[in-house]
């Protein structure tokens, strides 16, 4: 994907926002001129510029009041919105038309951005039917229908009232199939800075995933649009298997009928990294990094929205930068066809270096924790939310064969254990009580224990994120969130257990774990428990 191109795209959809506040089509007055688009889009513009652009002359200007758009136009390409919504304030109770030439179509902006008539309109020329032989449609799918989302599906509030809910917004065309086909979805969330790793992440699995996407406002929903148009384009495998619903802050609502200008990326370079575009998003998301510095991202809401949009009987919640095993969807498959579990299947999960090639099967991982080149996830971070694994265990394993199994059982709990596990979807949902960093997995995971029994520990299948982590790498922000999450934790546990006679702490025990008093093995081949 071209970055420069999505950049010019974003630039031109924030000045389209801003129009669409400001003006009124309650008078008939009409200004119309011609404009190049790149006295918009690559007018070099500081602050002590001001005074010579604005005696510039605009072409064919129509009105006082539409020179004054125009170098608004300009002031906006650079600034902040809201550093230059003043100007934009004098063009209120005015309906501006204006047209701007681009080398194969003709994009048009009214008060009332009525884009989709308008590109109905303009896809039945021949300046937009190159779009119809290079972008790829489903069967009784229209071209109109990659660029717009005509109809947003009702949403819901959030149990806080905080957020709105947009479920199963985006539908890849083989979700459906793949449910029926497979005993195990992905549910993952991310932020618009995180999104970019979905390709890398999910190269191997072949199965449906459902992914929630935080949005803090409409120009992040335009970069999320953009962004499965690449995927559409480049990664369909990515963008047929999975379905999105998305998240906004009540007070910033997906906008109806955005528009991704139809020549926005014909010059689309598959070969590139998806995160060659990450400037861009970045750049995009300074307002959203800035809100996260005041308000908590909401993780287990998202992790429950995910959850909320799969049909399968299980589940497996992942980071959107963990990759799952090659072949691990078949895998589990095959193992879940054979058998009904009601315990929770973890998945041994590892850090693996940069440096060197996703391992293929689990011999070439534990070669590669010999080598320091991979090792339990989190052991430099803080080990004791992976240890009740067992790495040591799992790794003197050998596996003679292919086939998913049980390793061995997790009786004894510690506290903070917080694996990564597929478990049934009838499980109760993350607690989203918890917000921001720290025990938003953790309370998930014991909650899970208590009420359903043993974790089992399963081979030769595993994931891993890319990177080994150390502690220099959590920022300060993630550390206070963590303390602010550790009072609610402790309550959390003390509620859950008085609930639950039968959960005993283990006593003598410095790390804090607990044990099922009378429980039984939850694991039977063919037999229900």
């Amino acid at each position: 994907m071209d970055s420069h191109l999505l950049e010019k795209a974003c630039l031109k959809f924030q000045l389209q926002q801003a129009l669409s506040s400001t003006l009124s089509a309650d008078r008939s007055d009409i200004l119309q001129t011609t404009i190049s688009p790149h006295r918009i889009l690559n007018v070099t513009m500081r602050p002590n510029d001001t005074t010579k652009i604005m005696k510039e002359q605009v072409t064919e200007p129509k009105a006082a009041a539409l020179q004054t758009l125009v170098l608004s136009e300009i002031l906006a390409a650079e600034m902040k919105l809201n550093e230059s919504m003043a100007m934009f304030q004098q063009l209120v109770g005015y309906k501006v038309q204006y047209y701007i030439s681009q080398k194969l179509s003709t994009f048009r902006l009214t008060g009332n951005l009525n884009f989709w008539k308008y590109f109905q309109h303009q896809s039945q020329h021949q300046n937009t039917s190159y779009l119809r032989k290079s972008i790829p449609l489903e069967e009784g799918q229209t071209i109109e229908d990659v660029f717009f989302l005509s109809d947003i599906n009702p949403v819901r509030l959030s149990a806080d009232n905080q957020f709105l809910l947009y479920d199963s917004l985006i539908n890849g065309p083989d979700f459906e199939q793949l449910t029926e086909n497979h005993k195990v979805t992905i549910a993952t969330q991310t932020s618009m800075d995180r999104l970019f790793t979905f390709i890398e992440s999910y190269e191997h699995w072949a199965g449906p995933i459902s992914v929630a996407v935080f949005l803090k406002g409409p120009l992040e929903y335009f970069l999320l649009k953009s962004y499965l148009l690449y995927l559409k384009l480049c990664h369909p495998k990515h963008y047929r298997q999975t379905r999105f619903s998305i998240a906004t802050p009540v007070k910033n609502p997906i906008p109806r009928n955005i528009l991704i200008e139809t020549n926005t990326f014909d010059e689309f370079d598959c070969k590139s990294r998806s995160d060659d575009i990450y400037p861009v998003f970045k750049k995009g998301l300074d307002e959203t990094n800035a809100w996260l510095k005041e308000k908590y991202y909401p993780q287990n809401m998202m992790r429950n929205l995910a959850k909320a949009n799969i049909k399968t009987d299980y589940h497996l919640t992942l980071d959107v930068d963990i990759v799952p095993c090659v072949g691990m969807s078949e895998k589990l498959n095959n193992f879940l066809k054979e058998s009904f579990i009601t315990s929770a299947l973890v998945i041994p999960t590892y850090e693996i270096s940069r440096k060197i090639s996703f391992p293929k099967t689990k011999r070439e991982l534990v070669s590669l924790t010999k080598k320091k080149l991979a090792q339990p996830f989190h052991k430099d971070i803080f080990a004791t939310n992976q240890n009740a694994t067992n790495f040591p265990k799992w790794e003197k394993v050998y596996d003679s064969f292919e086939e998913v199994h049980v390793v061995h059982e997790v009786q004894i709990f510690p506290l903070l254990y917080e694996p990564f596990f597929v478990e049934l979807h009838s499980n109760p949902l993350f607690d989203e009580t918890f917000v921001g960093y720290g025990f938003t997995r953790s309370s998930h995971a014991f909650e899970v224990f208590v009420r359903n029994g043993k974790f089992l520990v399963l081979s030769p299948i595993f994931t891993a994120e890319l990177g080994i982590k150390k502690v220099k790498d959590w920022s300060s922000l993630r550390q206070q969130q963590n303390e602010s999450n550790r009072k609610r934790f402790n309550y959390f546990i003390a509620n859950i257990t008085s609930q639950f006679p039968n959960v005993q702490k283990l006593e003598n025990d410095s790390s804090t774990s607990y044990y099922l008093h009378n429980s039984n093995t939850t694991y039977n081949k063919n037999h229900s428990h």
